[in-house]
């Protein structure tokens, strides 16, 4: 027979356990079981880390993010993406790729971080991957239009043309706000026009 300690432990064992099958449970294939699933598995110590696994679970489902479910500060989360941002302008993108990963998982309803993480990928050179991200950024803020820009340049990069011609179209023909935007519609423009002088070259 075991000795108390040991049916304690096991006890505890079991106990975390459940808490990890009911979480996960709550969860279906989507970006929320993603975001938690890497916190859960690496949980454990009985009764009172189960209760804190399900507390922050509920918080999520209940349209909390993982960062005010652990009592993350938004000046915190602020605080590394200006790193991250530093840091892909340095031309460090897997570092900023890490950061940015990182704030995704405390935040996934945030659309700068999957922006962030998107355009750091994009400039490594891996369009397909970029654009899954981007177009979940897009899908978050369809105003943003480095985002549009960005992924009408991974089209491109993938040639597809009449897609990205269609994002093009469509970014330089609303009015730009400040000179970020002004800069944008331009690029967005030369793109365009270089475009179109290849088509009549071609021809």
């Amino acid at each position: 027979m075991k000795n108390l300690p040991s049916m304690i432990a096991s006890n505890d064992q079991k106990i975390t356990a459940q808490a990890f099958s009911d979480a996960f449970n709550m969860f279906d294939s989507g970006q929320g079981f993603l975001t938690i699933r890497g916190l859960l598995s690496d949980m454990t110590g009985g009764e009172d880390n189960a209760r804190e696994i399900l507390k922050i679970v509920r918080q999520i489902l209940e349209g909390k993010t993982l960062a005010q479910g652990l009592g993350i500060e938004p000046e915190e989360l602020e605080a590394m993406h200006v790193l991250a941002r530093l840091q892909k302008s340095e031309g460090r993108y897997l570092e900023a790729m890490q950061i940015y990963g990182l704030l995704i998982i405390f935040d996934q309803n945030d659309p700068r971080f999957h922006k962030g993480l998107g355009l750091s990928v994009k400039a490594l050179g891996e369009a397909e991957k970029a654009l899954e991200l981007l177009l979940f950024a897009y899908a978050l803020d369809a105003d943003d239009k480095e985002i549009a820009l960005a992924i009408a340049e991974c089209h491109l990069a993938a040639d597809r043309r009449e897609i990205a011609e269609k994002m093009l179209e469509n970014l330089v023909s609303k009015p730009a706000d400040g000179e970020e935007e002004i800069a944008l519609n331009a690029k967005a423009k030369a793109i365009l026009e270089l475009l179109e002088k290849r088509t009549s070259q071609q021809a």
